[in-house]
């Protein structure tokens, strides 16, 4: 990223001056209580709330727990704006445009939204802009808060995006919303986000990661089921740069397989035959298997890359792969649109990472009684 000469703003509040829309009162409140620390999320729109309040139900506290002075807290606000009120899209606001502030364009990552922002560095704060339906302002300071502008669908209508080619404006997507507040959540704490599931068996972490659809919630689920503990099918916390109290965990959201029909956890072969990867079914944990996985760290021990090419015998194929070929690998599942400035750090975290670890790659099998003995050696097996 280029330096830009920008003052320090407030960038949202800018725009609804710019835009000349006033700025929306804050309605609802809801806090969640993570590892690290604690979420305080605000919006105008209840909306927002009951998507965090779902997906993140384990999290939620009985109590108020904003007014815990013993816990680091993380204050985002929400502002959703309805797309009638701006036809044309979020644009950035007139008086950062007369300033001529350089804006990095987003890296292309296949399959991977949340990656898909603009990013602009100010004096003291950073921007994460999609012309089409985000804004977004933060800053490294403590206390300063998140504020994110959203724009949702008109009820009446579909605008089009003026340019060469027509694209519907329809709104953000709740999952890049959802993993855009949790990546600049967890920033502060000196984690990011990994696209990756991550389990822990007598405190040894395990990491699955690979493209959508080619099988960690299913081999992730298989490992609860023999003792495992299941940190994140989706979403794993990982130190930036190299810190020597080195350990993993996740964000535990409800796991969810590629099925016509509800799974059942006792029936997970049916989902190795990925009958329909155009829809996810949730599948919804024990009580016991949340309580067992909430807040808890693993010290990484293994690595396993699945891979989506079809696999039509009984057995599993693992072979081990290179630290090269691992860390190109892992850099293209990171889920974090600031990495733009977090470059030297995410590569120090993901090296750190990498020389802990046995590194494999697996293409699943129909076998899937034999998947915990494979991956229990694997956890056996030294490093080097």
């Amino acid at each position: 990223m280029k330096s830009g000469e920008g003052q320090d703003m407030d960038i949202v509040a800018e725009w609804f001056s710019s835009e000349r829309i006033p700025l929306p009162k804050i309605k609802h409140q809801t806090s969640l209580k993570f590892g690290p620390g604690c979420l305080l999320l605000q919006s105008n729109s209840a909306r927002c709330l009951k998507l965090f309040e779902k997906s993140l139900c384990h999290y939620l506290s009985a109590t108020d727990i904003s007014r815990n002075p013993q816990l680091e807290k993380v204050r985002v606000e929400v502002y959703e704006v309805d797309r009638s009120l701006i036809p044309r899209g979020i644009r950035l606001p007139r008086s950062l445009r007369q300033k001529n502030v350089e804006i990095q364009k987003p890296k292309k990552i296949q399959g991977n939204r949340i990656n898909t922002f603009y990013h602009l560095q100010l004096k003291d704060s950073e921007a994460l802009w999609r012309p089409n339906d985000i804004l977004a302002s933060f800053s490294a300071k403590t206390g300063n808060p998140i504020k994110i502008l959203i724009s949702r669908a008109s009820s009446k209508d579909e605008p089009f995006f003026p340019g060469r080619t027509a694209i519907p404006l329809r709104g953000i997507e709740d999952d890049v919303l959802l993993n855009l507040i949790l990546v600049l959540t967890m920033r502060p704490f000196g984690l990011f986000c990994l696209h990756a599931a991550s389990l822990s068996y007598r405190n040894q972490g395990l990491i699955l990661t690979g493209p959508s659809g080619c099988g960690k919630t299913t081999t992730a689920l298989v490992l609860l089921r023999k003792g495992f503990s299941l940190l994140s099918d989706e979403l794993t916390l990982i130190p930036a740069s190299a810190n020597p109290d080195f350990s993993i965990q996740g964000v535990l959201f409800q796991p969810k397989l590629f099925s016509r029909k509800k799974i059942e956890i006792s029936c997970l072969e049916e989902s190795l035959s990925h009958t329909n990867r155009s829809t996810k079914k949730s599948l919804y944990l024990s009580k016991s298997a949340v309580l067992r996985s909430l807040y808890q760290k693993a010290a990484p021990r293994t690595i396993i890359f699945l891979d989506l090419k079809k696999n039509n015998a009984q057995e599993h194929r693992l072979t081990e792969i290179e630290e090269h070929a691992a860390l190109a690998q892992l850099l293209d599942q990171i889920v974090d649109p600031t990495n733009a400035t977090r470059h030297r750090e995410i590569f120090l975290g993901l090296h750190s990472l990498i020389t802990r670890c046995s590194l494999f790659r697996l293409v699943l099998g129909r076998d899937i009684q034999q998947l915990p003995f494979m991956i229990h050696q694997t956890l056996d097996r030294k490093k080097g």
